[in-house]
């Protein structure tokens, strides 16, 4: 690798940890890497990865609650992953009712 290569990855690779100071820069430069360098691939990546770990945190926000009630209620879902239970609770829009007839079925 040359010397402008290692100087541009290192910008990159500052840019990101300005963009993303959350993320350890060690995975930064490992995404950087599967990527080939390329800042706006690595970008997108990084967005979408923020984008779905939001939307899991803004469900648990929603359906917390109501999911903690339903385990405790009914023993026989507590093996079920909380992520499993969030996205029911979303295809049933909250709907308990709903929800217990189809973890029922399964």
């Amino acid at each position: 690798m040359s010397t402008n290569e290692q100087q541009q990855n290192t910008e990159q690779l500052n840019m990101l940890k300005e963009r993303f100071p959350h993320i350890n820069e060690n995975k930064l430069t490992r995404v950087l890497q599967r990527h080939d360098g390329d800042f706006d691939k690595v970008c997108a990546r990084l967005n979408q990865r923020e984008a779905r770990c939001n939307k899991w945190e803004s469900l648990e926000t929603r359906f917390g609650p109501a999911i903690t009630t339903l385990q405790q209620e009914n023993p026989s879902i507590q093996s079920f992953k909380r992520f499993r239970l969030l996205k029911i609770m979303e295809r049933f829009e909250g709907d308990l009712e709903k929800v217990n007839e189809f973890l029922q079925k399964s």
